[in-house]
């Protein structure tokens, strides 16, 4: 009976000896993946359902199942959220950005004063600028 541990350096779960291959599922897909176990939902199943943000064979989803139903791999524990993970909870923070950059759009055309310190509306804003700009 070999335990596994998570890594958080390479978003996966290692063998606590160090022997054999990372299995690449990263915490949130472990959660998933046990969630959909207690569901009742077959190893198949799983992994057609399954969207890994690494390349994950049937053969591993199948391992990593058979170690956690075994008590190998503990969930348990405050683990930061993977990379790829976090590239998408930061929407927010993009939608304003998106919303800073078309409002200053709008002040270019429309020729208004812009208010934001990022903006570069400063510039001359006649139609001949403009259309070199497009």
């Amino acid at each position: 009976m070999v335990k596994y541990e998570y890594d958080i350096d390479e978003e996966g779960f290692r063998r606590v000896d160090r022997r054999g291959r990372i299995l690449p599922i990263n915490i949130t897909e472990a959660r998933r993946i046990a969630s959909l176990l207690d569901l009742g939902f077959g190893v198949d199943t799983i992994h057609k359902k399954m969207v890994y943000t690494q390349n994950v064979s049937k053969t591993t989803t199948r391992s990593f199942i058979k170690n956690y139903r075994e008590g190998n791999i503990d969930l348990d524990g405050d683990y930061p959220a993977p990379c790829r993970v976090m590239e998408h909870m930061d929407t927010e923070a993009k939608l304003n950005e998106l919303d800073n950059r078309i409002k200053c759009l709008e002040n270019i055309v429309f020729g208004e004063n812009c208010q934001s310190s990022e903006c570069n509306c400063d510039e001359e804003k006649s139609w001949k600028n403009l259309w070199g700009k497009l």
